[in-house]
């Protein structure tokens, strides 16, 4: 989906100049990775209050994520317990199993990423915290976050571990950028 083109995104595309598609590829990079301190920092911003900002934004974010997957996973299953008859997973019931309906077609599903088949062992290896804290290695955070509450774990466990996981991540991040800024300047 994509809509009208920013103004700051369509100068940045009429710029033909090498300087303009290097800044634009690091802020692509940025934006995957999740080094949004490091561009404060190469900016001129404190790297405190770098680290700071973009801590609280991506917590902020995930937040968001967390929620609005959690509503939808509990729409979800409450719908299809309603419509079976049956319990469902989430509804509390020991023991719940969900199957297809006789007159159901099954449908395909599709093939998983890389990150998101790393995700998954991780989650079965090393529990939530080790999800969320090697999830930045495979995925972005909001996709590991929602990934964990759609496969539903307790979005409070959700939420404390990713937080841990965007804290330690961005200290990182801005450690490292701040280490390197300094480098390039002595």
């Amino acid at each position: 989906m994509t809509g009208p083109t920013p103004a700051w995104q369509s100068t940045m595309m009429s710029m033909s100049s090498p300087t303009a598609s290097r800044i634009d590829a690091t802020a692509a990079s940025a934006r995957r990775t999740g080094l949004r301190p490091s561009i404060g920092i190469v900016g001129g911003i404190h790297p405190i209050v770098a680290g700071i900002a973009a801590a609280t934004g991506n917590l902020l974010a995930v937040l968001a994520v967390v929620m609005l997957t959690s509503r939808t996973r509990e729409t979800l299953t409450s719908r299809r317990g309603a419509r079976s008859g049956a319990p469902h997973p989430g509804s509390g019931e020991a023991g719940a199993v969900m199957t297809l309906e006789a007159g159901e077609p099954a449908t395909p599903a599709k093939p998983e990423s890389k990150g998101k088949q790393r995700l998954k062992r991780w989650l079965v290896r090393f529990g939530v915290p080790g999800a969320s804290l090697l999830g930045p290695l495979a995925i972005p955070t909001h996709f590991t976050a929602a990934t964990l509450v759609a496969s539903g774990v307790p979005r409070g466990w959700v939420l404390l571990w990713q937080a841990i996981a965007i804290v330690l991540w961005t200290t990182l991040t801005t450690v490292a950028a701040w280490l390197a800024v300094s480098a390039l300047l002595a």
